[in-house]
């Protein structure tokens, strides 16, 4: 048979699998989601109106909303409606913590560990030599720490209302706010401010707002084209022992 010159020979030895890199990041968009499912699903009470249970509708307000809100007070749905109950949050400023600056080094990593390892979820061979399981670990570059600044505004029908929110916004604060098996970053609540106004028609409407602070990190997927988390599998080891008989 015939052999190509320009062809290289196959060396099997370097046919090495490799793992799979999984481009893990923390965005902004995170922080906002991570927030808002907070409020969502923690925070915000159910509120008893005509006598049936409603939970708060939570939004984000987006250039259009919040330029509506300023200018009218309140906001509406698509039927000309206005929404109360409803809590509105945005996003107002974002700037370097310097109480944790001197901890951002992006050429730095930490190993973190998980356990569980979905490559080896069918292994039962550690269970016949009696060895346990690689455990997964990931290398991630050391996040930068940044503040960010929240405004918050709640309407309600009611007075009644708006204190069982604002009493549990104010449990809340100073505390971690997110999921448990997810990102959580600390909130810091100062103050509340309370009007009363009356829209068209003549309705009454209570409304509350305040700004609050967020402790959170950020970490971009890629940096210099390189991923900043990276994943490894621990070395795994086979002693295999015998009974020598006399």
């Amino acid at each position: 048979m015939a052999t190509d010159p320009l062809k290289k020979d196959l060396n099997r030895a370097d046919q090495l699998k490799t793992e799979k890199q999984h481009n893990v990041g923390i965005k902004l968009y995170d922080i906002d989601l991570t927030i808002m499912n907070h409020i969502t699903d923690t925070i915000v009470p159910t509120l008893e109106i005509l006598g049936e249970p409603l939970k708060i509708p939570v939004i984000y307000g987006n250039s259009e909303r919040w330029k509506s809100v300023q200018k009218d007070g309140y906001t509406k749905d698509s039927k000309g409606q206005l929404q109360v109950p409803l809590i509105m949050f945005k996003r107002n400023s974002i700037e370097r913590d310097d109480n944790m600056s001197s901890m951002m080094n992006r050429h730095v990593t930490y190993p973190a560990q998980s356990k569980y390892s979905q490559k080896h979820r069918y292994d039962l061979f550690s269970q016949m030599v009696g060895t346990k399981r690689p455990i997964e670990q990931f290398n991630i570059t050391m996040p930068d720490y940044v503040t960010l600044s929240y405004e918050i505004l709640i309407w309600t029908d009611f007075v009644e209302h708006m204190n069982k929110v604002v009493e549990a916004f104010q449990y809340a604060t100073d505390d971690y706010w997110g999921d448990k098996n997810g990102f959580k970053f600390r909130v810091k609540i100062d103050s509340f401010d309370n009007t009363t106004e009356v829209s068209e028609g003549s309705q009454r409407i209570v409304r509350t707002n305040f700004t609050m602070v967020v402790n959170a990190y950020l970490l971009p997927e890629k940096f210099n084209n390189q991923p900043t988390t990276s994943k490894a599998l621990t070395i795994k080891k086979v002693v295999w022992k015998t009974d020598l008989l006399p």
